[in-house]
């Protein structure tokens, strides 16, 4: 066995001879880290049932931090610390000869990818899973990839786990958990949290009907304005945020935040668990499913993009539009919510006197 790729790349790895032990395939390893392409920078990364140590040292060849290796073998531990040796990564590796429970309570700081691959045909993965969710030791972006036979059922929920994803190499499955997103409440229940974002500029009856029917879909809907420096709003950021909270004001679990740079960023810091984007026609859907699709490349594991279709009646309303007809004279009663439509007529106001 040798290391696919990365600054160790085709160094060869000690293997045992007749004994009981199973090396994860150059295929399924390449297939990891192909999924941890984004996740694997400086990551924290344990290596859980190690063997002889590949996946954790492929880890480290690729850009992670630091790896911790555990296996329960006095055997195999003896083999990962002579391929650590191999590749030079003393420093970036620690060894734990006991059982995985040893090695999770050493654990002293989040971790950002588990890999979990016990032998077959035994519970060590879901007691593993149960471990790392009581210890509270993932990362709130952090990843748990558990290999096992197709056979061996996991569950879709352990606490605050949740399984998002499974991977099938014939007998072979990977399953991928991540920890549930939103805000923990009273009770340690917890809740569902999606982002519905936009200039704004202004809030519209199309913004504000997607936000109410976001509402009843998620425990919290964050509106996130953005300041985007490109632009020359009409309304300063501030002013916007403060005009989105007084219209929502009567719907509870609606929050109104601001954020720039890159849209991914923000929802991975924040631990989203859904990004909603409205849909006014085809021209919209063109635009949105290719963001769509490389939010899925940025996005943490986990974070889906919902589409909702506006309501018929605003489907043709847009703040440029409202704009445009207002410094025009003309009226968008009815197309704009009233706080927000006396704002809009008092910066024209102030702009007529100013010329």
């Amino acid at each position: 066995m040798k290391i696919i790729a990365g600054e160790f790349k085709d160094r060869r790895l000690e293997t045992p001879e007749n004994y009981d032990i199973r090396p994860t395939s150059s295929r399924i390893r390449e297939s990891i880290f192909n999924l941890l392409m984004y996740e694997i920078e400086d990551s924290y990364f344990v290596d859980l049932f190690a063997g002889t140590g590949g996946v954790g040292l492929e880890a480290l060849s690729r850009g992670a931090g630091k790896c911790l290796f555990c296996d329960s073998d006095r055997a195999s531990a003896a083999i990962i610390k002579r391929n650590v040796a191999a590749c030079r990564a003393e420093d970036r590796s620690r060894i734990v000869s006991g059982d995985f429970m040893k090695a999770l309570r050493s654990v002293r700081e989040k971790v950002d990818i588990f890999f979990i691959d016990p032998p077959y045909a035994t519970d060590l993965c879901a007691r593993a899973l149960e471990a790392i969710d009581s210890l509270d030791l993932l990362a709130s972006n952090g990843i748990i990839i558990a290999e096992h036979d197709r056979r061996d059922s996991l569950p879709e929920r352990v606490g605050g786990l949740v399984l998002y994803r499974d991977k099938k190499y014939g007998r072979v499955v990977l399953s991928f958990y991540v920890r549930r997103l939103g805000v923990r409440t009273r009770g340690g229940i917890t809740l569902t949290k999606a982002l519905y974002s936009g200039s704004f500029d202004p809030m519209t009856n199309g913004h504000l009907d997607i936000i109410k029917r976001s509402s009843r879909m998620f425990d919290v809907l964050v509106v996130g304005v953005v300041a985007n420096p490109r632009k020359n709003p009409l309304f300063t950021l501030e002013e916007r945020v403060e005009m989105i909270k007084e219209a929502t004001m009567d719907i509870p679990n609606v929050e109104v935040d601001s954020f720039t740079g890159l849209l991914a960023h923000y929802v991975n810091d924040n631990n989203f668990d859904a990004v909603v984007r409205g849909l006014r026609a085809t021209s919209d859907f063109e635009y949105e499913i290719q963001m769509a699709q490389m939010n899925a490349r940025l996005f943490r594991p986990g974070t889906e993009s919902v589409f909702l279709m506006t309501s018929p009646k605003y489907s043709f309303i847009s703040s440029s539009m409202i704009k445009e007809v207002v410094s025009l004279g003309g009226s968008v009663n009815g197309l704009v919510p009233q706080n927000i439509l006396a704002k809009i007529k008092e910066k024209y106001s102030i702009r007529e006197v100013s010329k």
